[in-house]
């Protein structure tokens, strides 16, 4: 794999390009912010250059996506989070004992200390103590109609911050884990997600039978889907 630097959308960049025996040019930007080009075998740099100047505006609206993600999802930033779908602003009162408190539209932290580490350690916290009560509640539908219906055993469901997935389920040892992160989105995005999970233990692959088998019990899903994707 080779590792270049490059003007691209305004800066200088990374860019890591790899050649494969593949048939088309793909483009990712990686966590870091590093530009990963992978493309056939025989790709010339200068093809290469082009393909990154020609996705100038895509690099730049894929970076401010993300970047708004991040200030959004760390309430220690700029004294805001999105809290269920809703942008909500956040408060910090020194206290004895750490805490969380949603009061009137209004994220109230209690702190022993004010330093960011604390504040997004507590929020974390909160986070997955309201995502797990959440998921009791939820989960009781798909018991229900998707385990007791099927004889399937009822799942143990854990959470877990995750980067690339939004769940995961293991059928055979009757587990799903759940991405805490589902607490910034509406809570459709976690029915939706917690369902699509619960089917995987009729259909273990995403074909289209298994999205049909989704739309059987949530028909308007893809709603959520959009939402996941920022769409």
């Amino acid at each position: 794999m080779a590792q270049t630097r490059m003007n691209i959308a305004g800066r200088i960049r990374t860019v890591e390009i790899e050649k494969k025996r593949i048939k088309r040019m793909y483009l990712r930007i990686r966590p870091d912010g590093t530009l990963y080009v992978s493309c056939p075998l025989r790709t010339p740099d200068l093809q290469i250059q082009r393909f990154l100047m020609e996705k100038e505006e895509w690099i730049r609206k894929a970076e401010n996506k993300v970047q708004k993600q991040t200030d959004y999802n760390n309430p220690a930033l700029y004294g805001r989070v999105y809290w269920l779908g809703e942008e909500m602003p956040v408060q910090y009162v020194r206290a004895a004992r750490s805490k969380v408190e949603i009061i009137g539209g209004i994220m109230v932290m209690h702190l022993k200390t004010m330093d960011e580490e604390s504040v997004v350690k507590l929020f974390q916290a909160y986070a997955a103590k309201e995502i797990k009560q959440m998921l009791e509640q939820l989960r009781t539908e798909w018991d229900t109609r998707i385990c007791d219906v099927y004889r399937i055993p009822r799942p143990v469901i854990r959470i877990r911050t995750m980067t690339t997935r939004w769940g995961v389920c293991y059928p055979d040892k009757h587990t799903i884990t759940i991405n805490t992160r589902l607490v910034h989105y509406p809570l459709h995005c976690l029915r939706y997600v917690l369902l699509h999970e619960y089917v995987h233990f009729l259909v273990r692959n995403h074909s289209a039978a298994f999205y049909a088998e989704i739309a059987a019990y949530m028909p308007d899903y893809k709603r959520s889907i959009r939402t996941l994707k920022g769409q």
